[in-house]
């Protein structure tokens, strides 16, 4: 196991690699002393592990009650968030208690919300069970839920007490939910770490050592949260390289042709083009041909118009004013800063 721990001016979050299952209650029960937690999850996780979680826990000494959420982007909402209020209620939780974040990006953000809401904030731990949140949305304290006006309009800062990541989860993982996290891999090795780009241009997928990408990825966003955890400093938006197209291109495709990693892999390469217009990029092809070995998406779903989503550009958070702040690489392994107004990227997005 690794332990990497995210020091931040208020507390530091310990994030645990490599962790069996089986020790993941013991460890919960030593990092967060609590008599009753809420684990939040989908109606598949419960059915996958609920049984050996529950079991642990009571082994632990800890009450362990459930919120179920149906699977899917479409649920991540405020409708959903009131549903884990009511189940909070009425499973006797307090403001000692604790929410367990069990499954991937989706339940994440949402449990997180809740605990930052619930009670004006309570405990929360997460415990990824998907490759796209182990290596980024159970890092960092982002929390929230979509509006219909756009992806994560309702949200906080709010860091959990521990991050549990085990790779026992991986193997039960259709291949469609490992391509999706390999589009934030991806992302993570061309805007800050060439030796991982490097690696996963030279290893075959079958062959890759999950904990050491893993562990990669969230050294780098542990590295740029610790500077600037609350995105005031304009470092962590380096995080959203490849998200302005691609939260676009979710947006425009209601969330449904396309899911976050595959549409990260497209904006990935869609602001690699940028970067080589703008700010000198040479190495859009290695991305690109990454991205094909991989099996990652290049452009958006014949489904889904260019128009469309380079109108879903108007609505990026990242705007101000005029212009949208974005980090472009420079090389493999670096990014710099730009800002480019919104007219400009709509048109170049929409161009290619």
């Amino acid at each position: 196991m690794k332990k990497i721990s995210v020091r931040l001016p208020h507390k530091t979050v310990p994030v645990i690699i490599g962790g069996p299952i089986n020790k993941f209650a013991a460890a919960f029960a030593k990092a967060v002393p609590a008599r009753k937690i809420l684990a939040v999850t989908n109606p598949l996780i419960r059915r996958m592990y609920g049984a050996r979680m529950a079991k642990s826990f009571r082994a632990a000494g800890i009450d362990l009650a459930w919120a179920e959420i149906p699977a899917g982007e479409k649920h991540k909402n405020l409708r959903s968030i009131e549903r884990v209020y009511s189940r909070a209620v009425a499973a006797g939780l307090d403001r000692d208690s604790v929410i367990l974040a069990l499954g991937g990006g989706v339940v994440g953000d949402m449990a997180g919300f809740a605990a930052a809401t619930l009670f004006r904030g309570i405990r929360y731990v997460q415990a990824p069970t998907t490759l796209l949140a182990m290596v980024d949305s159970s890092v960092g304290g982002k929390v929230g839920v979509d509006l219909k006006e756009g992806k994560n309009l309702a949200g906080a800062f709010y860091q959990p007490e521990l991050v549990y990541v085990s790779g026992e989860f991986l193997n039960t993982l259709p291949p469609r939910e490992i391509k999706n996290g390999l589009g934030e891999i991806v992302k993570y090795a061309v805007i800050s770490d060439g030796k991982l780009f490097e690696y996963l241009e030279k290893t075959p997928p079958s062959e890759f050592k999950w904990d050491f990408v893993v562990e990669r990825c969230v050294r780098a966003k542990a590295a740029v949260v610790e500077k600037d955890e609350y995105e005031t400093k304009g470092i962590r938006e380096i995080l959203n390289f490849g998200h302005t197209y691609a939260h676009a291109l979710e947006k425009a495709a209601s969330y449904k042709a396309v899911s976050h990693g595959e549409a990260v892999a497209a904006g990935v390469l869609k602001e690699c083009i940028l970067a080589e217009r703008l700010c000198g990029f040479k190495e859009t092809r290695r991305v690109r041909n990454l991205l094909a070995a991989l099996g990652l998406p290049t452009e958006a779903p014949e489904s889904v118009s260019r128009r469309a989503v380079a109108a879903a550009v108007s609505r990026d958070k990242k705007i101000r004013g005029k212009n949208i702040r974005l980090y472009l690489p420079s090389s493999i392994g670096r990014a710099v800063f730009m800002e480019v107004s919104v007219d400009d990227i709509r048109e170049k997005l929409a161009a290619f």
